[in-house]
């Protein structure tokens, strides 16, 4: 009995390889070594198909078909991670528990990884990272930024209040009339003849202190201009002596 896999490459086109004991042979491996002869358990997923795979048979396989290392590659069997168990669950079984003529292998290669420097890296800068809640920059669902949407709503209510605005006009810069006095309160004259006379008193005094100040004032002002007649006369008989001087 053999089973045909269909082997896919991540470049190049699908093979089609056809697994059997003499296959095995072939390749140089020992059939007895990959395959079982039912040492299974009656719950066990397998059910007494033959021939029945170990987890790394197919590994082997496509290493020695295609030269690559072991460790260097991983497999999907029908489109599931081959796991490391005894029996392949992956494998598509019939009514009768036989495999099915075609098992797809999609071989993936591993890439070259680092000592997680950078990624280390990143995220320490991650941690540092500070979350802003400013999204004006960012977009919605209609395309449009969020700062613009953001200020026309604005632009939009402001219109409304210069519209109300405009149709109340002047009348609210209007201040409130003053009410006046109803006629039915009775007003009441304060006449006390002390508080009259202290009253007038003070009023002279501060009359009294004004009038002594402009005094003084005018005083200073006066003797200033006296001042200034002297310079200017002792101005014109310096200027009149030189002339005479020089006989000009």
């Amino acid at each position: 009995m053999s089973t045909n896999l269909l082997i896919d490459l991540p470049s190049g086109p699908s093979e089609c390889f056809q697994l059997s004991s003499e296959s095995l042979k072939l390749l140089g491996f020992n059939p007895e070594d990959l395959l079982y002869k039912h040492y299974c358990s009656p719950e066990d997923q397998c059910r007494g198909s033959y021939p029945c795979f170990k987890s790394d048979v197919f590994n082997r396989v496509v290493s020695k078909l295609y030269n690559v290392n072991l460790e260097k590659f991983y497999l999907l069997i029908n489109g599931k991670l081959n796991n490391k168990k005894e029996y392949n669950k992956n494998l598509n079984l019939d009514n009768n528990s036989n495999p099915k003529d075609f098992i797809n292998v999609t071989v993936l290669y591993k890439l070259l990884g680092g000592k997680g420097g950078f990624g280390k890296i990143l995220k320490t800068q991650a941690s540092k990272k500070r979350q802003s809640n400013n999204l004006d920059s960012c977009r919605n669902l209609q395309g449009q930024r969020i700062r613009n949407v953001r200020l026309s709503s604005q632009m939009d209510k402001w219109k409304e209040s210069e519209s109300v605005r405009e149709k109340l006009g002047n009348d609210i810069y209007k201040l409130p009339k003053k009410e006046k006095p109803s006629e039915n309160i009775k007003t009441t004259n304060f006449c006390d003849p002390k508080y009259v006379e202290t009253v007038k008193k003070e009023v002279s005094k501060v009359k009294e202190t004004v009038l002594r100040g402009f005094d003084k004032k005018l005083e200073k002002e006066s003797e200033n201009f006296k001042l200034c007649e002297e310079l200017e006369s002792k101005r014109s008989t310096l200027i009149d002596t030189c002339l005479d001087v020089y006989d000009l």
